[in-house]
């Protein structure tokens, strides 16, 4: 049987319910083309919703969303702020000593 990603009602949606379960998450939705595009799509659904929740009084036309970025953060983070005309504001990760390997970003750094 064959599903639709788009319209997801056979087994696209059983393993998007499948996959929620196993996150903890309410919902989980499967994309195409890669990170890349929910990485772009998850920053400009972001700052719209922050223009929207200012209202229709004059202040969104002049507000410059910022936006919280991880130094090492991917390329499409980048083209998604150009996109949305947000700014960065840029957070050194931890880094693990052993490996070397980034850790992500911790709570005090974003404070």
């Amino acid at each position: 049987e064959l599903d639709n990603l788009f319209e997801a009602e056979g087994p696209i949606a059983h393993a998007q319910e499948l996959a929620a379960d196993a996150f903890g998450a309410e919902h989980t939705y499967f994309l195409v083309n890669g990170s890349t595009s929910g990485v772009i799509a998850a920053i400009l659904a972001c700052v719209k919703l922050w223009l929207y929740s200012l209202g229709s009084h004059g202040i969104a036309e002049r507000a410059v969303p910022a936006v919280l970025l991880p130094r090492n953060a991917h390329r499409s983070a980048l083209h998604a702020l150009v996109s949305s005309g947000a700014r960065p504001v840029w957070l050194t990760p931890e880094y693990d000593e052993t490996s070397g390997l980034p850790l992500g970003v911790s709570a005090e750094a974003v404070r």
